[in-house]
């Protein structure tokens, strides 16, 4: 991948404006620290250049004391002022990527759902997170940004002092430097390609870890003795990974020696060009003291300044894919129709098409159907028909390939995102509970109606084990974060989502396999409880299970993305097409 300095600091520019938002402050801190940083070199330079030369020469007291005040004052204050500007900067530096990382969790929120699904995506954000989270990418960066400052500055006064010896003892100085600048530059690049070789083992190392280390997946992993096979794919990335460190390492410590003979040489040359020159012109002890000092500032402020630079530039190319991943647009809260009528909530699907960004196959062609105000409907049909993929369009999280969804008789991508939000509550089938309390998943980031909670605990059928917990409501899902949380079961959890989608009393639920990690027993009462559970809603229910669906007043069967068969139950029994056969060949399962 070529890489040029307009894109290097294209990249460098997005981040500091990151910074500047996230810590104005900061900045204005880094650029009077380097102030400060710089001129304390130059304290001891130029003051023991007159302390020397008094002390060879007239040797007043008063004046040499003088001059050890002033040389101590001026190096405590620079020193003390220096000192708590860098405590302030390296507060505020937490502060900068905690917002950093705030960022990036908020974009990964906020970019289209169709993102989260696609495969180039997940790979791209993997590819950009990797510096960031094992190189700490812009953690250098931000903390360079003084250094480079104080290089700059600190060269420029030693330059100075230079320039009024002679030019050529710069030229002796910067020959090796720049030299171990272009050699920087190689390991640079060669670090660089050797992250991108590594980037997708880091993606497979990161997955097994996290198996390893998760609790949930323990069961099968014993049962399955699938300890052997992750720990050997474990260990085969780990033997990849650590061949990749040890070329860096090789490469850092060829570098790094080459880099040591060329600073002995270059001292040795400075040292010796001034030594001769100062005996040839007759200058001073003090002088020679001062010039000495000089070079060996300028010197290493120009050594580091170059690898700084070349440093800052690899950097910013390891944050080209982030910069590409925080570009990607992110879905805004959209504005659209308000005044929608929810006693007259119709829902239609009208010429539904969809396929998926970046294939050529339809799961869903031609969808038609319309529901009524409180009309319960049950979509059922074998894997893969597009049931699930009909409730991601409906809760927006993907826009119809062709046709339209309407609501109320409205489109329901011309509604207001709030709005819109407030009419569906939505059970996926993967649900998420999350380790907060249980009061804090059912209401969900909402103010807590104690009567609200009742009302939809009881429904969803988990009331009265929440009421036999220490803590009722307010106990934890889970133990990661309180000792006294509860370990729920799959269909208590399953209940605790059902429960969440209550407690939001939206007009319009649906609800993706709701029962399918209940037990029969639990499940039959939510069949027998449908009409009460629903409150009158208009419900969509997916359910793989075919006895449920006697429950609603009209069942939907899909078949490769289209309806083939719509009506209740008794009709379709009587149609004695693919429903009654599934239903039939279910029921022999019970009857043997």
């Amino acid at each position: 991948m070529k890489h040029n300095i307009k894109k290097e600091l294209y990249n460098l520019k997005f981040l500091a404006k990151k910074v500047v938002q996230a810590s104005p402050g900061y900045v204005l801190a880094a650029f009077v620290e380097s102030m400060l940083e710089a001129a304390l070199p130059f304290v001891a330079i130029l003051f023991p250049k007159y302390m020397i030369d008094e002390m060879m020469g007239e040797k007043r007291l008063s004046l040499l004391a003088g001059y050890v005040a002033a040389a101590a004052l001026s190096a405590l204050f620079l020193s003390m002022a220096a000192g708590a500007l860098k405590r302030y900067m390296n507060a505020v530096t937490r502060d900068i990527l905690v917002k950093i990382e705030y960022d990036i969790g908020s974009h990964n929120m906020g970019v289209a759902y169709e993102n989260l699904e696609d495969t180039k995506y997940i790979e791209q954000k993997d590819k950009a997170m990797l510096p960031i989270r094992e190189r700490m990418t812009h953690l250098y960066i931000v903390r360079q940004f003084p250094e480079l400052i104080r290089c700059v500055l600190t060269a420029a006064g030693a330059v100075g002092i230079l320039l009024s010896f002679d030019v050529i003892s710069l030229i002796v100085i910067m020959i090796p430097t720049i030299v171990i600048a272009w050699l920087n530059k190689g390991y640079q690049k060669k670090e660089m390609e050797i992250h991108e070789e590594s980037v997708s083992m880091e993606r497979f190392f990161i997955y097994y870890y996290q198996i390893l280390e998760d609790f949930g997946p323990g069961k099968d992993i014993r049962l399955f003795r699938l300890h052997e096979l992750l720990m050997k794919r474990n260990n085969e990335c780990d033997d990849n990974i650590f061949r990749f460190k040890k070329q860096t390492m090789e490469l850092k410590r060829r570098f790094e020696g080459i880099s040591r003979i060329l600073e002995a040489f270059r001292s040795a040359f400075v040292y010796g060009y001034i030594g001769v020159k100062a005996l040839l012109t007759g200058i001073t002890i003090g002088s020679f003291s001062m010039y000495t000092g000089a070079a060996a500032t300028f010197s290493s402020s120009t050594a580091n300044l170059l690898n700084i630079i070349v440093r800052l530039r690899q950097d910013c190319r390891y944050l080209e894919e982030f910069v590409k991943l925080e570009e990607i647009p992110v879905e805004t809260e959209m504005e659209g129709q308000k005044d929608i009528d929810t006693s007259q909530l119709t829902l239609e699907f009208r010429h539904v098409s969809f396929r998926y960004p970046g294939t050529d196959h339809d799961i869903l062609s031609d969808v038609n159907f319309e529901l009524k105000p409180g009309e319960s409907l049950s979509v059922v049909g074998r894997n893969g028909a597009g049931k699930t993929t009909m409730i991601k369009l409906l809760s927006r999280l993907f826009k119809p390939t062709d046709g339209q969804i309407l609501i109320g008789g409205v489109d329901i991508h011309t509604i207001d995102s709030i709005v819109y939000r407030k009419l569906l509550s939505v059970v996926f089938q993967d649900f998420k509970i999350f380790e907060f309390s249980i009061e804090e998943n059912v209401a969900a980031g909402t103010a807590v109606s104690e009567k609200r909670l009742e009302s939809a605990l009881k429904n969803a059928g988990i009331f009265e084990k929440v009421q036999t917990l220490p803590n009722g409501s307010k106990t934890f899902v889970g133990k990661q974060f309180e000792e006294s949380g509860t370990e729920f079961s799959g269909g208590e959890l399953q209940k605790l989502a059902i429960a969440r989608a209550l407690y939001k009393d939206s007009p319009v639920i649906v609800l993706d396999e709701p029962t399918a990690a209940l037990d029969p027993y639990a499940e039959e009462e939510v069949y027998e409880r449908f009409s009460e559970l629903t409150g009158g809603r208009t419900a969509v229910y997916i359910s793989h299970r075919l006895s449920s669906c006697k429950f609603c007043r009209r069942i939907i069967f899909l078949e490769d993305g289209r309806i083939t068969e719509d009506g209740n139950h008794e009709e379709l029994m009587r149609l004695n097409g693919k429903y009654a056969e599934m239903f039939q060949m279910q029921a022999s399962q019970y009857t043997g």
